[in-house]
């Protein structure tokens, strides 16, 4: 809505001066107060597939792109507006941000324009002459046909791409160091495995201390189910161990006779 509200009062006066303007508006835009007296000769087009897109692009004959340009927003915007009408022949009016102005070299394949003064004097030069409006639309098509197809643009990436991987990327590791960085973390590795083997050595002795302990006390009450319980942790305990060391063993050495 800010967008648009910037070039409104122009609009209107546009409208005002010439009986035969249309304005199609695509989305749902609020219009400003200063239209709503021609809403008769406004067009709303609601949202639509993309499919669809193409088929209401080419029924307007100027392609209006109006954005804050003071705006971080609107600055982030790509240029997709003008892309999309320029594959039709419309030629695209559109506020100089750095996208737009990217895209489009005024006066040849579109228009730039800033503040309603410029507005108001491009469109009513295309308005004047539909011919200027027509050669601008072919050239905006000639452009995107040789700068923004797939097969244009898979290039431009991959250029874009080498130079990130030339200027950024870091410089190939040296295999000796490599090499020393695997030992170190293989040797990381099995002394952590050392390290829990140990710790569970540790706890199954405990456990099997204590059911010595109550082995020897039948008469106390509970025993049985405590020696249950810490026979069940000493199966758990038993059962991780064997994995571990399963883990420890190098490769092949279970198949072996």
């Amino acid at each position: 809505n800010r967008d648009f509200a910037t070039i409104a009062p122009v609009l209107a006066e546009l409208l005002q001066r010439h009986p035969q303007l249309r304005l199609q508006i695509g989305g749902p835009l609020e219009l400003p107060l200063s239209l709503l007296a021609y809403q008769a000769r406004i067009r709303r087009i609601p949202f639509v597939a993309w499919q669809e897109l193409p088929t209401f692009i080419a029924q307007v004959d100027i392609n209006l792109a109006p954005l804050e340009v003071d705006n971080p927003f609107c600055q982030a915007k790509s240029e997709i507006k003008f892309s999309e009408a320029a594959l039709l022949g419309v030629p695209t009016v559109s506020s100089p941000t750095e996208a737009f102005a990217y895209a489009i070299q005024d006066g040849q394949d579109g228009l730039l324009v800033a503040g309603p003064a410029q507005w108001s004097a491009a469109l009513e030069r295309l308005i004047a002459q539909p011919e200027a409006a027509l050669a601008l639309g072919e050239a905006a098509r000639r452009k995107v046909y040789a700068a923004y197809l797939p097969a244009q643009a898979a290039q431009s990436l991959v250029a874009t791409l080498e130079t990130i991987r030339r200027n950024h990327a870091p410089a190939p590791s040296d295999p000796q160091q490599l090499l020393h960085w695997l030992a170190q973390r293989t040797t990381a590795h099995i002394q952590q495995g050392q390290s829990e083997l140990e710790q569970l050595q540790r706890q199954a002795e405990q456990l099997r201390r204590t059911l010595a302990g109550w082995e020897a006390g039948e008469a106390n009450p509970g025993a049985a189910f405590w020696r249950n319980s810490l026979q069940s942790s000493e199966a758990r305990q038993q059962a991780v161990l064997r994995e571990i060391l399963a883990r420890l063993q190098p490769p092949g050495a279970g198949s072996r006779p």
